[in-house]
């Protein structure tokens, strides 16, 4: 049974915490992203659109090309086909998504990539070449400039778009407060009243709503099966409760012979379930940390290709924790005081 309780809590303990990692990532990933809202248009536009800066919900609006591209890993022999965005000098890249080298929007040549990217590119270092070949059979070599932290998209980046250039992609921050969903309503409206075809407006809370959906079986099962364990711990505690007082029904019924009531004897078995249980709390808490950094680490690189910071959910344990003791001495003060009131004439006579 303690080994069975110490699993049922080392395994929801690691899935909590692996939800709690996973939606702190993506919340932090939000609140540092410049922009809240993408636009992706059906075709090729240039010059601004005045529009987009007289909505009073839209704080900044800045636009990126978006080109295809291919590129040939050093790991691998063949080429893949990829995407390249452009990005005017204005464009708001937050340097802590920088995950090596060093972010410089006036260097033209300058090449950036997701971290997906990073196992095709292991020796790479800031500097270094870097060759594209693009759709008109043009091949173009670029200089390594780092790697960027990106949840939605898998390609590579660079700056240097000019203010008149051509764009299929516009980023929009809107001003704070502003409600998301009323926002995309906002925008679309907009570029149908200009009779200019979008493909999809999305803001990022939405696109990592889906990816949290897409995760959410992983850490929900992990979660479930916690519980079954858990539950079927209790299960064999109350059986091996039964067999305890049947055991002991000699010295339970030297102890009601002497003055000992059922409370005093119920305590006594609580008392000693419990310590039983906290040995198995504090082994498996401490498991379910072990166990959640181990999947964050795994879990990050074969997600989104950069290990995912392991936390902790201390509000859900400590629940946890609360709810289990008090499921416990429910069981253990009803179960115990029932067998024991059943029993109590039949102990007895095995004493006298």
């Amino acid at each position: 049974m303690f080994i069975i309780l110490v699993a049922g809590i080392g395994l929801f303990t690691a899935g909590r915490n692996l939800e709690h990692s996973l939606k702190s990532d993506f919340a932090g990933y939000v609140k540092n992203s410049g922009y809240d809202i993408t636009v992706v248009l059906k075709d090729t536009l240039n010059g601004n659109l005045p529009y987009l800066d007289s909505l009073p919900i839209i704080k900044d609006v800045s636009y990126v090309n978006r080109t295809i591209a291919r590129f040939k890993s050093p790991v691998k022999q063949y080429e893949e086909n990829t995407a390249l965005k452009t990005f005017s000098e204005d464009y708001n890249l937050n340097p802590v998504f920088v995950i090596k080298g060093i972010l410089d929007k006036t260097c033209v040549e300058c090449i950036y990539f997701s971290q997906q990217y990073s196992s095709d590119f292991p020796e790479l270092s800031p500097g270094d070449p870097i060759e594209l070949k693009f759709q008109n059979g043009k091949t173009k070599e670029f200089k390594f400039g780092g790697v960027i932290k990106d949840v939605g998209y898998r390609g590579f980046y660079r700056f240097g778009l000019p203010s008149n250039g051509y764009y299929k992609e516009i980023a929009i921050k809107t001003k704070p407060g502003t409600n998301a969903s009323e926002a995309v309503a906002a925008i679309d409206d907009a570029f149908l009243a200009h009779n200019i075809d979008v493909l999809q407006v999305v803001d990022s809370e939405t696109r990592l709503t889906m990816l949290d959906n897409h995760l959410k079986p992983t850490y929900g099962t992990i979660q479930a099966m916690g519980i079954c364990t858990m539950i079927l711990a209790l299960i064999g505690m109350l059986i091996v409760l039964d067999l305890s007082i049947h055991e002991r029904a000699r010295e339970m019924g030297i102890m009601k012979a002497v003055g000992g009531s059922v409370q005093s004897i119920v305590r006594l078995l609580r008392y000693e379930h419990l310590i039983s249980t906290s040995l198995a709390l504090v082994t498996g808490i401490v498991f379910g940390f072990i166990l959640n950094s181990l999947i964050c680490a795994l879990f990050g690189v074969m997600v989104i290709e950069v290990p995912v910071l392991p936390l902790n959910d201390y509000p859900s344990i400590l629940g946890v924790i609360l709810a289990l003791f008090l499921i416990q001495i429910v069981m253990i003060d009803q179960y115990g005081r029932y067998k024991i009131r059943k029993t109590s004439a039949s102990l007895l006579n095995q004493v006298f």
